[in-house]
């Protein structure tokens, strides 16, 4: 399994020797600011990091690959994360 957000409040709290209780705060403040800005479909970056923003897809034809059937899909809103320069060397270990 991964890293929680649990897991990313007790390295923080350690790191920064700060209470969890003030770091679960600001993460879950950090999280809200976010969610609320692509909410407003504002993107945000987070410079080296990567860029949180909203895809947008255009109504269009399907099919149902059991019936055959074509049908019309709606458009929709998703959010989406573009890793930064730095993350994306971090993960490829330069």
């Amino acid at each position: 399994m991964g890293l929680t957000k649990k897991d990313i409040i007790d390295i923080t709290s350690k790191k920064l020797r700060r209470s969890q209780k003030e770091v679960s705060e600001i993460l879950e403040t950090v999280l809200e600011v976010i969610q609320e800005r692509l909410a407003q479909d504002q993107p945000v970056t987070l410079v080296g990091f990567g860029r949180f923003e909203v895809r947008k897809r255009a109504a269009r034809k399907g099919r149902n690959p059991i019936t055959g059937e074509v049908l019309q899909i709606p458009k929709t809103k998703t959010p989406a994360f573009a890793p930064g320069a730095s993350l994306v060397s971090a993960v490829k270990g330069h």
